[in-house]
């Protein structure tokens, strides 16, 4: 299993709990964050557990879409979180 640490995995938790909302169909939303929390999406991402595209409204970028690659779901999984239709990464 990935080795995280605790603020990293809080924030990893926070966004595939988010993700699992019907309506996201696996993938989420990036919520607005801190700097520290940068850091820690950044270190998800260096694990390979998930990567954010960025979404456009009226030419202008307007959030990030997260899709979780499969050590992603496993560690999600792993804390009990299986209710997400899962968007194959490209």
């Amino acid at each position: 299993m990935t080795n995280l640490t605790p603020d990293s995995l809080a924030l990893f938790l926070k966004i595939v709990t988010d993700s699992s909302v019907e309506d996201f169909e696996g993938c989420g939303i990036l919520p607005d964050l801190t700097e520290a929390e940068r850091g820690n999406l950044t270190d998800l991402k260096k694990k390979d557990l998930l990567f954010d595209d960025p979404f456009e409204v009226n030419g202008r970028i307007n959030g990030f879409w997260v899709t979780f690659l499969p050590a992603g779901q496993e560690l999600a999984a792993a804390h009990g979180i299986t209710n997400v239709n899962w968007e194959v990464a490209r």
